[in-house]
């Protein structure tokens, strides 16, 4: 007997070939959602390879300008725990070319071939010969530049030809944050400037312990002041754990949130592959009280459909994984674009595959369990007139309510009737669909939350038109007709426990000082005056730091001279990711090189775009003519490019959700299949007694319209819990307090799409059900 029923275990495959077929496809569909779990691995492995190949820097200094001969950097390269170290002259400088102007960064590579830190590598085209320049990909992915190898191209007063494309996973981040990156030699980078000094020293080391790498720095900026007693530098000191990449943390909060992702998707899976299982053993009940009362025992049978439930899970989850391994890495490929501009290689992480099997082969068989043991528990007579409905059915109240609702449509009462008919199964199905509409209701929320945050933050920075560079020109900005106000605002970096933070002097009252302060209050005029050593922490900094107002912050400045500032406010804007210092300019001042302040914030008498630009026009030509070199930046449009890189996450975020959203379709697809197998014989008792095709396809459609309205109702509480927990792992993440963005006007918009899916879902089972033959259904077991 066992023999028997081994054999007729393989022959389920064979035998209902539709069943099987949506039942591995409900395994794979599950299984491949598990694959988001490696996209965070494979994006870290990706990185770290970069991190080995272009020899990232460990400790940055970066001097106002210092004259060095290749003998000095030897000497440098010999001192204690260096292993490597790059010398190079970094500017920005005006670029002009067919569809772009503004703002580039240049970056002076000394040698191409023996680049020992940071290096630049080149993609495609050639290195760049007398008069030309490489451009950065990132450069043409963020719409700063959109040239290409040929492409010519005005840097400051030169014309150049770009030779070739090249990246570099240090310089490429520059592009994301500020402005487009082009590489060329140092040796013309020097000639072009006129002098030959270096203003950029990156230094890998041996010996990665915090405290070593702080002393190494101690000794090579002693060595400098050896070289040049009155040397002085425009950032502070920096130092990068091992590990890190430039925006890594952003990368990371990114990286939460797909977690988050494929643990729902996880969940809906695990859910699609109970109900399924259950429904297959639920529907061979009759069958197995047949093999009951031929001799077969319960240990046997069970045996038997374990090994179908294994067979089954084992091709499903074989489809799953290549489905899956070709997912991750093509999401990987996506984000590394993006983000980085890096081209990861294929990987498969170890534990993602070990996971793939036990869910689709362990819980596949788990699944099966609960349903084998109450079927082959049930005694043989009531298990061989079992027909696979619910004992219950026909007598609840949802089937006194369809025998009632005479005034409902028939094919409506119909779908009414046979939701109830597997109530459990119905509940499930509705829950997958309410996890995948959920999820997009819950990144949606999360996307308008972001967005909303992202446009406040640009929009609380103040001002109309950003003049930068520019010193000494308050007085030719504000001459500009329509010009209404002229804001100065001073920059400058300060380093706090190691780190560099961004610090912006400003005038009270300033444009940019808002008023949404989480606590405390901006600094007064009297301090403006007197140079008050207070400032105005960012949310983000605020919370790394654990200060509150009252503390007090001590800022080492690039003057040398310790800053011991008092927080007398934390603010609530993201600006700089909230990890920004604001002090009275005279403040800031004193931290940098006391000079005036080169950057204003322009406000325009007309905030209309066509006005803005106008007047930048003006200012340009105005500033041109008093011979001042300055980088304007049009607000409205650098808002514009802000939301674009949000969206840019956003539609990454939306893609890692497809998986779930698909498997709920799955359920659906799968949910109604099952629903016309076991009522096949049904449906040819429809046929027989006068149903037309058509009666049939509606019936199956309104079953299917009803599951999904039952899943968008789900959907709505599940998407604002989703939209809670992003929201909180985002602020978390960021150390921020974000509200979420629940609004009201997705929830029609996701019906009707959920509704529209349903009917193109179904179309498959429908088809089935309306070719059935009534002879042919009717003699169906």
């Amino acid at each position: 007997m066992a023999s028997t029923l081994t054999r007729k275990s393989w022959r389920e495959l064979t035998h209902r070939k539709a069943r099987a077929l949506f039942t591995i496809a409900t395994i794979a569909a599950a299984v491949t959602g598990l694959w988001l779990f490696a996209v965070p691995q494979l994006i870290d492995d990706a990185m770290h390879e970069r991190i080995e190949s272009d020899l990232l820097w460990d400790v940055r200094l970066s001097p106002n300008g210092i004259a060095l001969t290749d003998a000095d950097i030897a000497a440098i390269r010999d001192l204690p725990n260096v292993a490597a170290v790059e010398a190079r002259v970094t500017t920005s400088t005006d670029f002009l070319s067919v569809d772009r102007t503004g703002r580039a960064w240049l970056i002076g590579v000394d040698d191409f071939a023996g680049q020992e830190v940071n290096a630049v590598r080149l993609l495609e085209g050639e290195l760049p010969p007398p008069g030309h320049v490489l451009t950065d990909p990132q450069n043409a992915r963020t719409g700063r530049y959109l040239g290409g190898v040929g492409d010519e191209v005005v840097l400051g007063s030169h014309r150049t030809t770009v030779s070739g494309v090249a990246t570099s996973l240090e310089f490429s981040a520059t592009v994301d944050d500020a402005d487009p990156v082009f590489y060329l030699p140092l040796d013309r980078l020097q000639a072009a400037m006129g002098y030959a000094a270096i203003n950029w020293i990156d230094l890998r080391v041996d010996d990665h312990d915090p405290a070593a790498m702080a002393a190494t720095a101690e000794v090579v900026q002693a060595h400098l002041r050896g070289l040049d007693p009155e040397i002085t530098y425009w950032r502070v000191l920096e130092t990068r754990a091992p590990g890190d990449w430039p925006e890594k943390e952003s990368f990371d909060n990114v990286i939460r949130l797909t977690y988050v992702i494929a643990a729902l998707g996880l969940l809906s899976a695990l859910l699609m592959v109970y109900t399924t299982m259950s429904t297959v053993v639920r529907e061979q009940t009759r069958e197995i009280g047949i093999m009951k009362a031929v001799g077969g025992s319960r240990r046997a049978i069970t045996r038997s459909y374990l090994l179908v439930a294994l067979l089954l899970g084992g091709a499903g989850t074989m489809l799953g994984i290549v489905a899956g391994v070709f997912l991750s890495n093509l999401l990987v490929g996506f984000a590394g674009r993006q983000f980085s501009g890096i081209e990861a290689g294929f990987g498969l992480p170890l534990w993602v595959l070990a996971l793939s099997l036990v869910v689709g082969l362990g819980a596949t068989m788990l699944a099966a369990l609960p349903a084998i043991r109450r079927a082959t528990g049930r005694p043989v007579r009531e298990a061989i007139v079992d027909h696979g409905v619910a004992s219950s059915f026909g007598s609840g109240a949802l089937d006194a309510f369809v025998e009632r609702a005479r005034f409902l449509p028939r094919s409506f009462r119909f779908g009414l009737r046979n939701t109830a008919r597997q109530k459990t199964r119905s509940a499930v199905t509705g829950a997958q669909i309410g996890f995948a509409v959920g999820t997009f209701l819950g990144f949606l929320a999360l996307g308008i939350t972001v967005q909303d945050v992202a446009a406040g933050t640009v929009d609380a920075e103040g001002g109309d038109i950003k003049v930068s560079g520019a010193p000494d020109a308050a007085e030719v900005l504000a001459g500009v007709p329509g010009v209404d106000a002229v804001i100065p605002v001073y920059y400058t970096d300060v380093g706090i426990a190691g780190t560099s933070y961004p610090l912006q002097g400003q005038t009270p009252p300033a444009v940019a000082l808002h008023d949404e302060l989480e606590a405390g209050r901006w600094f007064t005029e009297d301090e403006e005056a007197g140079a008050g050593l207070v400032t105005v922490l960012g949310p983000a900094l605020a919370k790394t730091l654990g200060a509150e107002v009252g503390d007090v912050v001590t800022a080492d400045t690039m003057a040398g001279t310790p800053l011991p500032l008092e927080v007398v406010g934390i603010d609530s804007i993201m600006v700089n990711d909230g990890n920004m210092l604001y002090t009275p300019v005279s403040t800031a001042a004193l931290s940098g090189d006391g000079v005036a302040p080169t950057t204003y914030y322009v406000l325009t008498a007309d905030s209309a775009d066509s006005f803005v630009d106008r007047v930048a026009a003006q200012i340009q030509g105005a500033l041109a003519r008093t011979e001042i070199r300055a980088n304007i930046e049009v607000r409205y449009v650098e808002r514009e490019a802000t939301l674009s890189s949000n969206r840019t996450i956003l539609a990454l975020l939306m893609i890692l959700g497809i998986p779930v959203i698909a498997i709920g379709m799955i359920g659906l697809v799968n949910t109604m299949t099952m629903n016309v197998i076991e009522r096949t014989r049904e449906i040819g008792i429809l046929r027989s007694i006068g149903a037309r095709a058509r009666h049939i396809r509606r019936m199956i459609r309104a079953e299917a319209l009803i599951l999904s309205v039952l899943g968008w109702v789900a959907a709505i509480p599940i998407g604002y819990a989703v939209g809670s927990l992003l929201t909180w792992l985002l602020s978390d993440g960021f150390g921020v307090d974000f509200t979420l963005r629940f609004p009201m006007w997705p929830l029609p918009v996701a019906l009707a799409a959920t509704l529209v899916l349903a009917t193109l879902v179904v179309r498959l089972p429908v088809r089935r059900a309306v070719r059935l033959r009534p002879g042919t259904a009717l003699r169906y077991e």
